[in-house]
């Protein structure tokens, strides 16, 4: 696949961009239309349950290192990209058609499974044809960057104007278009897959069951798919380094959806601020995000040797800590409009250096 013509693995590059726009896209758009969920469903005094629309569709994506990734290296990447895909679609499309609470937030917690699976299953395509690094690269990483900002912001107009329903409906509309057209142009790029297809076909050919791939470590499917599964973990708990990291990254993540989550319930319900205003609020969650990718890059840039980049780590904590401490310390956030998206945006560009 990395030999392949430039035009084939540009259209592979173009599609799996846009699926991954609409899938982060999915990620934020629903947070400014929580208010209107909750009154619908009859649920306004039970503002923690509005919390797990929006973490359902965040914790589906643990689904993704553990299972989609282990089962890519199994049976390739254009059938667990086809499944993702068809997957997400189906499920954001089934979020419009919700009868109750509980059934948005499993449909919700499907689309992060199957949504999760296609950006690591997307990423994982780009690492077979080689151009995961690079402007390709950056490229991949600022559309789901900007399909995150986006998210919020344009959310709150649709959900404004159409409601909530409808606005995942046109989202899975979008998104369907997307994963039919990789089904047209998109083609196995994995080379052990391509290798295991191919001694397939010799063996057909020549009746000799013994041919084998060089690349073929002997496994059974599911001794295979074990392996994969318990792989993460020794250097998870075995590397303090790693440990450390992983776990302040996830409190970084935890700290950007508790963001996400409660300043549309708090401005809607105690302020009054109306829907589609709310997308303007999260700009500056989004022009917080903006600015520390563009400084992650700078600061990659200058790092000749792996331990440059621990000073960094440093800074970015510091800076997530004190803007949330300044968005609690915030004690009207109507009247300190202006003051408080700076807050949301300090925050936000420290979480994202840092992770």
């Amino acid at each position: 696949p990395q030999h392949w013509r430039i035009w084939r693995k540009n259209t592979h590059v173009l599609f799996v961009n846009f699926m991954t726009f609409f899938i982060q896209f999915s990620a934020g758009m629903i947070v400014t239309s929580l208010p209107e969920i909750m009154s619908e469903f009859g649920a306004e005094d039970r503002l923690e349950l509005s919390s797990y629309i929006v973490l359902a569709f965040v914790l589906g994506h643990l689904a993704e290192p553990l299972l989609i990734t282990p089962l890519s290296r199994i049976y390739g990447r254009s059938v667990v990209s086809r499944v993702c895909n068809s997957g997400f679609v189906l499920s954001t499309l089934l979020c419009s058609y919700a009868s109750s609470l509980a059934t948005l937030i499993f449909f919700r917690s499907m689309a992060g499974i199957f949504g999760g699976g296609a950006l690591s299953n997307g990423t994982y395509t780009m690492k077979d044809l080689k151009v995961l690094w690079g402007k390709t690269g950056l490229l991949h990483e600022l559309s789901g960057l900007l399909g995150f900002i986006l998210g919020p912001v344009c959310g709150g107009y649709i959900s404004d104007g159409l409601g909530w329903r409808r606005t995942f409906a046109l989202l899975a509309g979008a998104a369907a278009a997307v994963a039919i057209s990789m089904v047209v142009v998109s083609r196995e790029t994995y080379i052990p897959a391509l290798l295991r297809q191919k001694v397939a076909h010799r063996r057909r050919e020549t009746g000799n069951r013994h041919l084998r791939s060089a690349l073929d470590s002997g496994l059974s499917p599911s001794q295979r798919l074990w392996r994969d599964i318990v792989r993460p973990f020794p250097v998870l708990f075995s590397n303090m380094l790693c440990t450390v990291y992983t776990c302040v990254g996830g409190i970084m993540y935890g700290l950007l959806y508790v963001m996400l989550t409660t300043i549309g319930l708090t401005l809607t319900r105690f302020y009054l601020l109306r829907t589609d205003g709310l997308g303007i609020y999260y700009l500056g969650l989004g022009g917080g995000c903006l600015l520390g990718w563009v400084s992650w890059l700078e600061f990659t840039k200058q790092a000749g040797v792996m331990e440059a980049r621990l000073w960094p780590v440093f800074f970015s904590a510091t800076v997530a800590m004190v803007g949330f401490g300044l968005c609690a310390s915030t004690d009207n956030l109507a009247n300190r409009y202006p003051e408080s998206r700076v807050f949301v945006a300090i925050l936000a560009m420290g979480g994202h250096i840092f992770v």
